[in-house]
């Protein structure tokens, strides 16, 4: 098995999954939440629902591994319904778009956090959306599958 941490920074309530456990659950647009995980070899899927509540709402996560370095960027897929099984890392995304960035931090006009120690954890990652908007209310649904040799 290979070890992992997972930053996440989002601005709105988010409910994340690894797996389809949840592993986190908050409103972090200024700490980062920092999550460790144990992975098998294999097929796993990371997972987000994040509901708008801001007028600027993003989701932004970086993930390592011993072997890999995932960061939020276009190859996400993104929906506004995921129907059943949306958790599974078998589930099939094919018709979910791909999530629309805005760019690598710090895009937005002024951008506050609180410092620490993962290299890489804000400048590679990007703020997440959907091409068609995020209206108050709206829930997204992301999700991201990786390959753990």
């Amino acid at each position: 098995s290979s070890n992992a941490l997972i930053a996440l920074h989002v601005k709105g309530p988010c409910k994340l999954y690894l797996d389809g456990r949840l592993i986190s659950q908050g409103d972090f647009p200024v700490e980062i939440d920092t999550i460790k995980a144990s992975l098998a070899p294999g097929k796993h899927v990371i997972s987000a629902e994040v509901k708008c509540v801001h007028p600027d709402q993003w989701l932004s996560l970086y993930l390592r591994t011993h072997g890999q370095n995932i960061s939020t960027d276009r190859s996400w897929k993104v929906t506004k319904d995921p129907g059943a099984g949306w958790l599974s890392a078998d589930y099939d995304d094919s018709s979910w778009n791909a999530a629309e960035p805005g760019g690598p931090f710090p895009y937005i006009r002024y951008f506050q956090f609180e410092p620490n120690a993962f290299v890489f954890a804000q400048f590679r990652k990007q703020l997440l959306g959907h091409s068609d908007g995020w209206k108050p209310g709206q829930t997204l649904f992301f999700r991201k599958t990786f390959e753990v040799k």
